[in-house]
């Protein structure tokens, strides 16, 4: 049987501590503001406030050749990459351009999510391979997860996912200067797609953890803010109540996702806890 290796990128938000104890190769898609890379800052949310200009640059072909190359180098027989989703970004088409030219078999996987549910994806497919799962069997198992793993947000402010793409102009208008809270959703599909328009953030939390399963206590929940910790802990209430005192982790945004979101988001992301 062939020892299988996981390739992710970044946006996965897995932490290099986690993504070594799970043997995952994580390739990185980089940050620019300004034009200049960054990789971790303290002034983030100052220096978007000051107008700076942000940019996101997916992994290259050869980025993930390499990642395929260390993996051999390990002794892995094949790779499972599960990039973010390929609705959002091409790293997905950067991961199957590498695999080419790979020292060993690549299936490039696309998960249709992002952040945090790819995160989760991710950690399955890790748990799964180091069980001695085959590419195929790893395939059929992220087919079978993938219609559970959900992931919400709560945004006072669009202009930032507006700015970078990632959601279309029209529905950054609806809540421009409205003094409402928008509720996104990544589909199904890997698309960020709006939910509702909710007169109050409070409103939109409830509705969040109103969507969780009712055996939560059995699922991983995880929220998740940026800049915004007393949003975060709000939510994270409604959900313990909901789970019947089950407290969720509660994660802030690296600055990839940060960038992007801008501050003020709050989410909720749950799936099938990992094996």
């Amino acid at each position: 049987m062939r020892d299988t290796g996981i390739v992710t990128d970044s946006v996965s938000c897995l932490d290099p501590y986690q993504a070594e104890r799970l043997g995952v190769e994580v390739v990185r898609t980089h940050l620019y503001l300004d034009g200049v890379e960054v990789v971790e800052t303290d002034d983030l949310y100052e220096r978007l406030a000051a107008g700076a200009e942000v940019n996101t640059s997916s992994p290259s072909p050869g980025e993930y050749l390499e990642a395929y190359r260390k993996m051999a180098a390990r002794g892995k027989g094949a790779v499972v990459v599960a990039p973010v989703s390929a609705r959002l970004s091409a790293s997905f088409d950067a991961a199957r351009l590498a695999a080419q030219d790979a020292p060993i078999p690549v299936t490039v996987v696309d998960t249709k999510a992002a952040a945090w549910s790819q995160g989760l994806v991710v950690v399955h497919l890790a748990r799964r391979a180091a069980e001695g799962a085959s590419p195929e069997e790893l395939v059929a198992a992220l087919e079978q997860i993938r219609p559970d793993v959900h992931l919400m947000a709560a945004l006072p402010d669009l202009d930032h996912l507006v700015r970078t793409g990632r959601i279309p102009h029209l529905v950054g208008r609806v809540g421009s200067g409205l003094g409402v809270t928008l509720l996104l959703e990544l589909r199904p599909e890997g698309e960020i797609k709006l939910a509702s328009v909710n007169r109050s953030a409070e409103s939109a939390y409830a509705r969040m953890a109103s969507r969780l399963p009712e055996d939560a206590t059995r699922w991983a929940i995880g929220v998740l803010h940026a800049a915004a910790p007393d949003g975060a802990s709000r939510l994270a209430e409604l959900v313990a109540r909901r789970t019947g005192g089950h407290p969720p982790d509660v994660i802030e945004f690296p600055p990839l996702i940060a960038a992007n979101t801008g501050p003020g988001l709050v989410g909720l992301g749950w799936g099938p806890a990992p094996p």
